[in-house]
């Protein structure tokens, strides 16, 4: 091989990490600087943190809420955004390729039925396991009022989840399972989860210093969110190799999001938690106790356990060229 055959490799080689941080900095750039949007849209409708959209119906909105709340929404679309960039600048592929390599041509749905009912199941399962974890480290009380409106929240869930929340949650799965996932599909899942999870979480800064997820404590809620999305991708990245789709981690994904205030729903700070935390303790059960705390984040991970093996050396077992 001649010498600049061998440049030329080792270029190609490299080239895959280049993209994906191109990509992932321009995603948290775009993110970033759209959140200016969202701020001014909160002067202007007279809203301070967006807390009350994570607290949904416990805290009342001003009347510009459900415009704020759009723009919030929109904010999903960044990752498809900056991967339909990426594509068309770095890799020169059009409209039509585009959909094929991020996995959103085809639902798949025939021969991946296993992977769409581990999209819904599983996010209910982990609100039961957050449930219990928190039960069991005394830093909740169950609100028994509510456990009629928990049935309600968890039988609705997939529903949403696989329909108008998955169409959303494809505005970063196209991100997160499409472009990166096609970047990095020969490295080893262990790679892959970590460098796709740790961008996920990293992404939500801007949201989460405005008061969404983690009122009261957004700067250590970042470091939480990024150690919850890294959990979420091992299966969301599972869902995506196994049925070759985004479609299926978009649904996992949107099913997430639909019960994903379910926990906190139920769920009470306890004595202990108010001696420890005094005023602060139901905002600090949000780290822990809710889907994406430290107790959801640990539930995922144990429910990978149940279809995924432990991926330190394993590379993807559908690693093709697409």
């Amino acid at each position: 091989m001649k010498p600049e055959d061998k440049k030329s490799t080792k270029a190609k080689t490299l080239s895959k990490y280049q993209k994906a941080t191109f990509f992932s900095l321009g995603s948290i750039l775009l993110g970033s600087g759209y959140s200016f949007l969202i701020k001014f849209v909160m002067r202007k409708t007279g809203v301070y943190s967006l807390s009350f959209v994570t607290e949904g119906l416990n805290r009342k909105a001003s009347s510009g809420a459900p415009l704020l709340m759009l723009t919030v929404a929109i904010y999903m679309f960044i990752p498809l955004i900056s991967a339909l960039i990426c594509w068309l600048t770095l890799e020169k592929g059009d409209f039509k390729s585009f959909w094929k390599v991020i996995g959103a041509s085809k639902l798949n749905l025939k021969n991946s039925t296993k992977q769409y009912l581990i999209a819904i199941t599983f996010p209910l399962l982990s609100v039961l396991m957050t449930i219990a974890f928190s039960l069991i480290s005394g830093l909740s009380v169950l609100n028994k009022e509510r456990i009629g409106l928990l049935a309600i929240t968890l039988i609705a869930g997939p529903l949403f989840g696989a329909t108008v929340n998955a169409l959303f949650a494809f505005g970063e799965e196209s991100g997160w399972r499409g472009y990166l996932y096609y970047l990095l599909r020969e490295e080893s899942k262990l790679k892959r989860v970590l460098f796709t999870g740790t961008v996920w979480g990293l992404w939500h800064a801007p949201l989460i210093l405005l008061g969404y997820n983690f009122p009261h404590f957004p700067k250590i809620g970042i470091p939480i969110m990024v150690i919850a999305t890294i959990s979420l991708s091992f299966i969301a990245d599972e869902l995506r190799e196994k049925s070759e789709s985004v479609w299926s981690s978009s649904v996992f994904h949107g099913t997430i999001n639909a019960v994903g205030g379910s926990t906190l729903l139920v769920l009470m700070p306890s004595q202990k938690a108010a001696i420890v935390a005094g005023p602060q303790a139901e905002n600090m059960l949000r780290l822990f106790s809710s889907p994406v705390g430290l107790f959801g984040a640990a539930s995922f991970l144990l429910l990978y356990l149940l279809i995924g093996e432990i991926p330190f050396t394993k590379t993807s077992k559908n690693s093709k060229t697409l």
